[in-house]
């Protein structure tokens, strides 16, 4: 099993990260290769269609989120198993917070042609950066009377 973990701190009140983070509509904001995804309404199942390679793919899995923990729980029943979490902790500060994101491959080998560990590596350090950018600089998740900015 391939394990991966990433902890990071960014300066936005916790809940305002949460916002952002619990919204499904909000992933392909921070997952480049999302293209679109959809909830069940129903249930915690999510369908999306994403790009790999140039390729193509429709994916599901589910998309779970705890509102008491500040925790989401990911992932996908297909193969090869991949599932994750984030937890949102608020600093001392009360006005940041560190988010911690871990992701299981479910096997030590390529996730996907082209997916090799350096490069779920790298992609998770991009992932990373690209929520502290969102939230920090785009001000995403932030409440605007009562909206809130993807």
């Amino acid at each position: 099993m391939s394990e991966h973990e990433r902890s990071i701190v960014i300066n936005t009140p916790p809940e305002q990260a949460f916002r952002f983070l619990s919204s499904v509509s909000s992933l392909p904001t921070f997952l480049p290769w999302l293209r679109s995804i959809r909830e069940d309404p129903h249930g915690d199942e999510v369908f999306g269609v994403a790009e790999f390679n140039g390729e193509r793919q429709e994916i599901s899995g589910f998309y779970r989120v705890s509102r008491t923990a500040k925790r989401i729980d990911w992932g996908s029943d297909g193969t090869p198993e991949y599932r994750g979490w984030l937890e949102i902790q608020p600093e001392a500060n009360g006005q940041s917070c560190k988010l911690t994101a871990h992701i299981s491959t479910g096997t030590d080998k390529e996730l996907r042609p082209g997916f090799t560990q350096q490069r779920i590596e790298s992609m998770f350090d991009q992932v990373m950066n690209s929520i502290k950018h969102q939230l920090e600089v785009q001000h995403a998740g932030e409440l605007v009377g009562q909206e809130r900015i993807q």
